[in-house]
């Protein structure tokens, strides 16, 4: 009954109260591993990043290849600003499940952000092998490959994606900032 109550609180963005229920429910059933990380995720969306961290970490003590847990702690260590250790955490679920699409994905979002565009790119195409036609990832890495001064990658990156969907905003603004960097 805990864990319902916990979960509506959670799905209303009620964290604190979920918080609370969570801890209430975890005192009667200490082992369920599915209140522990519904306990870590109300803490990270309250913003208690220390509390969240050490309920993830617990998670992985209990389950050291438990993923959902893994993706936990890289949320919180890149809400800090902690990059290192976000992409030690993707690192280690992509030990787990190389082909996890969405762990390359962010991977790649996050290699981005720093500056190291090749690394991006990369593990865009590891995220394009679970979803070749996925036209977030393909935008994504096209934006990656003009970082790179990869014109012609990018613009048929640009290209497959209007394939996909005609009119494709992202795609249609990429088009048109390589129309610019071919013309200067």
């Amino acid at each position: 009954m805990l864990k319902l109550k916990a979960a509506s609180y959670y799905s209303r963005c009620r964290y604190e109260e979920a918080v609370d229920v969570y801890r209430r429910a975890r005192v009667k059933n200490p082992a369920d591993v599915d209140l522990l990380m519904g306990l870590a995720w109300a803490l990270c969306h309250a913003m208690r990043f220390e509390d969240a961290e050490q309920a993830f970490s617990e998670a992985l003590r209990n389950s050291p290849e438990n993923v959902a847990a893994f993706h936990g702690l890289a949320t919180v260590f890149g809400l800090r600003g902690e990059v290192d250790r976000e992409l030690f955490c993707y690192q280690r679920i992509l030990q787990v499940d190389p082909t996890d699409a969405f762990t390359n994905f962010v991977m790649g979002n996050t290699y981005t952000q720093m500056g190291e565009y090749a690394k991006a790119v990369t593990a865009y195409r590891r995220a394009l092998f679970s979803y070749p036609n996925h036209t977030l990832i393909l935008c994504s890495k096209a934006s990656a490959l003009m970082k790179m001064h990869r014109y012609d990658d990018a613009e048929a990156d640009f290209r497959a994606v209007l394939q996909l969907k005609p009119g494709h905003r992202r795609a249609l603004a990429g088009l048109a900032e390589l129309e610019r960097a071919y013309a200067a």
